[in-house]
Parts: C-alpha cells; sequence; structure tokens
C-alpha cells in the first residue's frame, strides 16, 4: 500500500475511534440490572456511585462537580405534586438566592413526569443550575431525579437533559415485595437527603 493512502487509513480510523469513545454510553439501572424499577443513559464519561451511609440516593457524576441524584419513592400520581412541592421547596433551601420555575407537567413514555428548573447560588457565590424531576412509573412508585451543575458548564447541562430523557421503565419489582428498596419521603431525614457536601 502506498504511504500516503496508509497514512490515510490510519488517520481515518483514528478518527472513528474517537468519535466511538465520544459517544460511548453506559446504562444504569435503579437498583440494580436484576430488580430495575428505572434505567438512565449517560456518556461513560461519567461515574456512577451507589448510596453511601446514611444516603440513600444513586449518582451520577462528572469530575466538574456536576452531578445527578436519582431513588425511587413510594407514590402515585394522586399523591405526587405534594411530594413534588415538599421536595422543590428543600432544594430550593440548599442555595443562596434559589430560584425554581413553575412546575411542567408532561408525559414520558405515556406517563407523568413533573419538571422544574432554576438557578442558585453556594456559599462561594458560584452559579448554579438546578433542577428536579418527578416521573410517574407504572410500578405504583415515582422516580425522584435531582440535579446540579455549575451554570459554566454548558455542555453538561444538556447532557442532564438527554440523560433524563433516556429513562426507561422496568415494572418488574413491585413496591411490596420485603426487599423493596423503596422509600417514603416522609421517613428520611434531612442529612439523608442532602445534595450538597
Amino acid at each position: 500500500m502506498h504511504i500516503k493512502q496508509l497514512l490515510k487509513t490510519l488517520m481515518l480510523t483514528a478518527g472513528l475511534l474517537t468519535i466511538s469513545a465520544l459517544n460511548a454510553q453506559q446504562t444504569v439501572f435503579y437498583p440494580n440490572k436484576e430488580d430495575a424499577i428505572f434505567s438512565l443513559t449517560a456518556p461513560d464519561s461519567w461515574f456512577f456511585s451507589e448510596p453511601e451511609d446514611g444516603v440513600d440516593y444513586y449518582t451520577l457524576s462528572t469530575q466538574q462537580g456536576t452531578v445527578i441524584y436519582f431513588r425511587a419513592i413510594d407514590g402515585t400520581e394522586e399523591n405526587s405534586r405534594e411530594f413534588f412541592n415538599d421536595s422543590a421547596e428543600y432544594l430550593k433551601s440548599l442555595y443562596v438566592e434559589a430560584i425554581l420555575e413553575a412546575p411542567v407537567t408532561e408525559t414520558h413514555h405515556g406517563n407523568t413526569v413533573i419538571t422544574t428548573r432554576g438557578t442558585g447560588k453556594d456559599e462561594d457565590d458560584t452559579n448554579y443550575r438546578i433542577g428536579l424531576n418527578m416521573f410517574i412509573l407504572p410500578t405504583g412508585s415515582i422516580a425522584e431525579i435531582w440535579f446540579e451543575a455549575n451554570a459554566e458548564e454548558h455542555k453538561e447541562i444538556q447532557e442532564i437533559e438527554t440523560i433524563l430523557k433516556s429513562l426507561q421503565f422496568h415494572p418488574i419489582k413491585s413496591i411490596d415485595s420485603e426487599n423493596s428498596v423503596l422509600q417514603n419521603p416522609e421517613e428520611n431525614s434531612e442529612s439523608e437527603n442532602q445534595l450538597t457536601e
């Protein structure tokens, strides 16, 4: 093969590998793949973590400090608005000058989702984008998902919305099971709900 053709082939291969790496995805399951209630798909560059002691949120996070917190709680469409309002107020309490937009109710794969987006500042006066989604799941439960991102991380803020849109329902686990991981929000202390260090 001519040296120029070889170089072109190598450059094309390297380019395709780079594109493939940039587009690499991972799917994470809540609470695990075998008993999944829902799943999210995120870029491979995001880090998945299971809950630590005293915290019941799973997380997807980045090196820049962007974090998505998620769990499932007992609830139905009838009481979802009350849970949403309580969660939104708590989210606002974590930031200085926090503002959340009026909730929007939409559908996701035929099921109801309530969302809000907003802004706030941390103690160092850093601007953040914050948000809350509550997906009403067909299992008689609610997927509660929060996020926080530095307002300058525009790419990751876009990725958050893509991750949230990727949510898939897995209605294979009953919330009445003895091994259910679902939580009642009224049973969680403030320390268990802490979203920021």
